[in-house]
């Protein structure tokens, strides 16, 4: 139970912090939307919300884990803005699965942000791209 206080409190402290901070930084969105777009695009998903219901509980914690991996990375690189992106997703993912009403409520708003941010990353990143040759 002590687990879930402290992770429900570091969930509030990072969805503040991108409330405060990220929302309005423009790389942090461009890294947010490029990883979720990567990620909701490489599987059967239609967004993020999609994609977090349909991972099961091997392939959650395998994902969980390599995010926390990347975000250690990152931070060790002093690549601060990507380690904050997958904490983030990684906090997101988890949050999913935590009955608390006030923290699920939160994290649908929260769930809606990202799939704009990858909705947003794929239209402008679409956009750039040449047309094809033909």
């Amino acid at each position: 139970m002590a687990d879930q206080a402290a992770f429900i409190a570091r969930y509030h402290e990072v969805v503040d912090d991108l409330d405060r901070n990220g929302r309005s930084d423009n790389e942090t969105m461009w890294l947010l939307g490029s990883l979720v777009a990567r990620l909701v695009t490489g599987s059967d998903a239609d967004n993020w919300i999609h994609f977090k219901q349909i991972l099961d509980d091997k392939s959650l914690t395998e994902l969980v884990d390599t995010l926390d991996r990347n975000a250690a990375t990152y931070q060790a690189e002093g690549k601060t803005k990507a380690a904050y992106v997958a904490r983030l997703l990684g906090i997101s993912l988890v949050a999913g699965r935590v009955p608390d009403p006030e923290l699920r409520k939160r994290d649908t708003l929260l769930d809606g942000f990202i799939s704009t941010a990858a909705v947003v990353y794929i239209q402008q990143h679409t956009a750039k791209q040449p047309p094809p040759a033909g």
